[in-house]
């Protein structure tokens, strides 16, 4: 079973909080954009993709 190097959240709520938190603060060049569900790992991650594939 692979696993994943990123950050996981352990709900779409936690992972929520974390993306509106880090978009209070400074702006950044490549900053997250939304969270996504992995199948991986079974939890969230915040990507700076605007939009899935």
């Amino acid at each position: 079973m692979p696993t994943c190097t990123k950050t996981r959240y352990r709900d779409r709520i936690a992972a929520m909080l974390v993306l509106a938190q880090i978009h209070d603060k400074a702006s950044r060049p490549k900053q997250e954009a939304r969270v996504y569900f992995c199948d991986d790992c079974r939890g969230w991650h915040l990507t700076s993709r605007k939009r899935w594939r």
